[in-house]
């Protein structure tokens, strides 16, 4: 193993940095990080030999990568520059992610062989990506490397995904499967049977064949997205005596109506604890024990107490990606209404919340048919005037006879002046 080839590597890991903008999650399913236990090696120079036989990622100090046995990782799809993959990813619904599997065959170059025909070219070389299926707060994903002549012949990594507790789950982009060789550095594209049991990989091509020696080194990549749970929420009433479901009908005092939720999981993940509460409104009385609940699990529909609905709230079972749940009762229209409540409208709010989701508010009304009692609108005492004699007899007292009288008023004025002065 000599330096050039050292230097080839890193090159290969500084492109793939770039070229390979990620997307990836995964799921527990294991205690063990990494594995199985194997003969490993130490880099002690340029000249340390490889292995004796087929055996993947057994180098503990790789210059380029570091511990070759811990060669699964992930990080979110829109950093692309070099680095940043983690063995534990917090993501959030909604982001893509980049898987990335490091293969290394370790056989000694010698075993090669002319024109990689020997006994060190690994022969039916597969990886396969197992993803999880259900929905957690925390997922793991492992990969795994074969061969049908490597020892052991198959070794596995894994990486891990979190989303600060709330519950997501993932699924495979297709077509996102890619090998980075040094021969193909702009990458051979892999079946997507690659989280379906395995696909095949190579060098020059995805043949299964891969030589020992750091010229031959990978790194295969998907994309997965990451999907976060989602409800859709309705709220619809029907008249007395009809099944004919709106989200506004007429009633009158008196009136039993029936009511119904529904729920349904929009996304591909389980919602978990999803609760339902009714805001009964003024004037509506419940029916007692019309409360029912329906779904896959009751069919016929189950009985529920009327006052959890309209308390603190109904719990329900945790509902798988498709599920519908439906919640129907029935109430009565008082007549408490105040005595000048002319043609009210009744408006009655429901809210769904559950793990990770927004609370989302539906509602229906009653537009209720009631004559109110009649108001006597206020009187106003009558303002004084002068009686009318027409519009000259008008003129004659408001103007003419004004001006008259200030005329004569001046000329009285005036002569008392004239008179004071002949004194």
């Amino acid at each position: 193993m000599k330096s050039a080839l050292f230097k080839r590597s890193a090159f290969l890991l500084g492109v793939l940095a770039v070229i390979v903008a990620p997307l990836a999650a995964v799921n527990a399913t294991s205690d063990t990080p990494w594995g199985p236990d194997r003969p490993t090696l130490t880099l002690s120079g340029n000249h340390t030999p490889g292995m004796d036989h087929v055996q993947f990622n057994s180098i503990v100090n790789n210059p380029n990568y570091g511990d070759e046995r811990t060669f699964f990782d992930a990080k979110d799809s829109s950093i692309t520059t070099a680095g940043g993959y983690t063995d534990t990813t917090q993501v959030h619904p909604g982001e893509i992610v980049t898987l990335r599997t490091y293969v290394h065959n370790n056989a000694d170059p010698s075993l090669n062989g002319p024109n990689n025909t020997g006994p060190g070219v690994a022969h039916n070389t597969m990886v396969s990506i197992q993803l999880p299926t259900g929905t957690a707060d925390s997922l793991r994903a492992t990969s795994i490397i074969s061969a049908s002549n490597a020892v052991p012949a198959s070794v596995f990594d894994t990486t891990d995904f979190q989303a600060g507790g709330a519950p997501f789950g993932m699924t495979y982009v297709p077509g996102s499967a890619v090998q980075y060789t040094h021969a193909v550095p702009s990458g051979l594209k892999l079946s997507d049977s690659i989280v379906h049991g395995g696909a095949l990989i190579g060098e020059s091509q995805a043949d299964g064949n891969i030589p020992g020696c750091f010229a031959y080194d990978s790194f295969v990549t998907i994309q997965v997205k990451i999907n976060g749970p989602s409800l859709s929420f309705t709220k619809q009433v029907a008249p007395a005596g009809t099944s004919n479901l709106a989200s506004s009908v007429n009633a009158n005092v008196g009136d039993t109506d029936g009511w119904l939720l529904t729920a349904t999981n929009t996304s591909n993940v389980t919602v978990t604890n999803p609760t339902i509460k009714d805001q009964m409104p003024a004037h509506l009385k419940l029916v007692p024990g019309s409360v029912y609940y329906y779904s896959t699990t009751f069919p016929n529909g189950k009985q529920l107490a009327d006052g959890d609905l309209f308390g603190a709230g109904q719990n329900l079972q945790d509902m798988a990606p498709g599920a519908v749940i439906h919640i129907k009762y029935r109430t009565t229209v008082n007549n408490d209404f105040a005595a000048t409540d002319c043609n009210p409208t009744v408006v009655n709010n429901a809210v769904i919340s559950a793990t990770g989701i927004v609370p989302i508010y539906a509602n229906a009304n009653l537009k209720i048919a009631r004559i109110c009692a009649s108001v006597t609108p206020p009187t106003t005492p009558p303002t004084s005037q002068l009686p009318d004699t027409g519009a000259g007899a008008l003129a004659g007292v408001g103007g003419i006879g004004s001006i008259a009288y200030a005329g004569r008023a001046y000329l009285r004025s005036k002569k008392s002046l004239v008179d004071a002065l002949r004194k």
